[in-house]
C-alpha cells in the first residue's frame, strides 16, 4: 500500500512541469501563484455554501448547493495538483482528482438540468413583493369588511331590540283599547239583541268578530317577532315531553274534533324547550284544524336519526294542498283558504319556520290534495356538552 501511494504521489517516471517551463522563474511564479489563488478561492466557496445551508434550512434545493460544493472542491484540488506537479510528476494522482472532478461535474450538471424548470418557477423578489402587496391589500380590505360587518351586526342587534320593544309597547297599547271595544260591543249586542233590528245585530256581530281577530293577530305577530330570538341557550330537551305538552295544550280541540294523535318515542335534542313545544303545538293544531269534514284527524309524530341531527315528521290525513304551495305557506299572512272555512291569522307556520331556523335546522312539507300532509323538520342531536 505504501509503495502504491508513493508511486502515485511521486512515481519518478515522468518529467515535472517545471522542465516544460524551462525552469523559468517568472513563468513558474505566474503559474504557481495563479493556481494557488484559484485553488484557495475554489476551496472557500464550499464553506460559504455549507454555512448557507446550515443557517437557512428553508432554502429550496439545498442539496444542490452540496453537489456544487463537492464539484468546486474537486476543481480546487486540480489547481493545487498543478502547483505540486511543477516540481513533481504525480500525474496519476492528478488524473484521479480530475476523474473525481469530472464525475462531480457530470452529476451536478444533470441534477441542475432536472431542477432547472423548478428553479425558473421560483418567484423573483419583485414578484414576491408584488404578491405581498396584493396580500396586504386583501387583508386590509377583509379587515374593513369585517369591521363593516361588525358595525352592521351591532346596528342590527340594536334595531332588533328597538323593534322588539316597539312590538311589546304596541301590543300592550293596542290590546287594551281593543279589549275595551270587544267587551262593550259584546255588551251592546247582548243588551240590545233583537231591539235594534236584524241588521244591527249582524253589524254588532261583525264588529265583535273583527275586534277578536285583531286581538289574535296582535298576539300572533308578537309571537312571530319573538320566535327567532335566542332567549335561552340550546340545551338537551326531551322532544317527547315537548310533544306531550303541546298535545295537552290542544286537548279541547283534539277532543272536539275526535282526533287521534299517535306519538312515537322521540329523542333528546338540543333545543329551546318552550319553542319546541310551540312548534309541535302549531303543527298538530294545524293538522286538527285542516281535517276533512266527517273524517276524524289521524296524526302521527315520529323521528329518525340523520347524521348529527334528528329528522322529525308530523303526518296527518287532512285536506292537503297543491305541491306548488309548499313554500308559500311558510310566509307570513299566506293563507290557502278563507277565514269562513278555516279561522286563523296565517302566521302559525311562519312561526314554525323561524323556530327551526333559530335551531339551525330546516323545515319542509309534502302534501297532496285530499291525502293529507307531512311536515318534516330537523333538529340537532344531543351533544356531550349538552348532556
Amino acid at each position: 500500500m505504501f509503495e502504491f501511494l508513493s508511486r502515485i504521489l511521486n512515481p519518478g517516471d515522468f518529467v515535472a512541469h517545471g522542465n516544460c517551463y524551462g525552469w523559468d522563474g517568472p513563468l513558474i511564479r505566474v503559474h504557481v501563484v495563479s493556481d494557488v489563488l484559484t485553488g484557495l478561492a475554489y476551496m472557500s466557496i464550499p464553506f460559504t455554501m455549507i454555512y448557507l445551508v446550515r443557517r437557512r434550512h428553508d432554502v429550496p434545493f439545498n442539496w444542490l448547493f452540496v453537489a456544487f460544493g463537492v464539484f468546486i472542491t474537486a476543481c480546487g484540488a486540480t489547481h493545487f495538483m498543478e502547483v505540486w506537479n511543477v516540481w513533481h510528476d504525480a500525474y496519476w494522482l492528478a488524473g484521479i482528482i480530475k476523474a473525481i472532478t469530472a464525475a462531480a461535474s457530470v452529476f451536478t450538471a444533470i441534477a441542475l438540468a432536472r431542477v432547472f424548470p423548478k428553479l425558473l418557477a421560483l418567484q423573483s423578489p419583485e414578484q414576491l413583493e408584488r404578491v405581498n402587496r396584493l396580500l396586504q391589500k386583501e387583508v386590509a380590505e377583509r379587515k374593513r369588511a369585517e369591521e363593516a360587518l361588525a358595525r352592521q351586526a351591532t346596528d342590527l342587534a340594536r334595531s332588533n331590540a328597538e323593534l322588539e320593544q316597539f312590538a311589546n309597547v304596541v301590543s300592550h297599547d293596542l290590546q287594551e283599547p281593543l279589549q275595551t271595544v270587544t267587551s262593550f260591543t259584546q255588551l251592546l249586542g247582548e243588551r240590545y239583541k233583537g231591539r235594534l233590528g236584524a241588521d244591527a245585530d249582524e253589524f254588532i256581530r261583525f264588529a265583535v268578530d273583527g275586534a277578536k281577530r285583531m286581538q289574535q293577530l296582535i298576539v300572533d305577530l308578537l309571537a312571530y317577532s319573538r320566535a327567532g330570538r335566542p332567549d335561552k341557550p340550546l340545551k338537551a330537551v326531551d322532544a317527547g315531553s315537548a310533544a306531550k305538552q303541546a298535545i295537552e295544550n290542544l286537548k279541547a280541540a283534539i277532543e272536539a274534533s275526535g282526533a287521534v294523535v299517535a306519538c312515537d318515542a322521540l329523542p333528546t335534542v338540543m333545543a329551546d324547550a318552550s319553542q319546541l313545544a310551540r312548534l309541535f303545538q302549531n303543527l298538530v293544531g294545524n293538522a286538527v284544524k285542516f281535517h276533512r269534514p266527517g273524517d276524524p284527524p289521524q296524526i302521527s309524530i315520529r323521528a329518525e336519526p340523520e347524521g348529527a341531527r334528528w329528522r322529525f315528521a308530523v303526518r296527518d290525513n287532512g285536506i292537503g294542498f297543491e305541491a306548488k304551495d309548499g313554500e308559500r305557506i311558510f310566509q307570513v299572512f299566506q293563507r290557502l283558504h278563507g277565514r269562513e272555512q278555516y279561522p286563523g291569522t296565517g302566521i302559525g307556520l311562519a312561526i314554525c319556520k323561524k323556530i327551526i331556523e333559530r335551531h339551525g335546522g330546516q323545515i319542509r312539507v309534502e302534501s297532496e290534495p285530499g291525502k293529507g300532509s307531512t311536515f318534516y323538520f330537523t333538529l340537532p342531536a344531543k351533544t356531550d356538552a349538552g348532556a
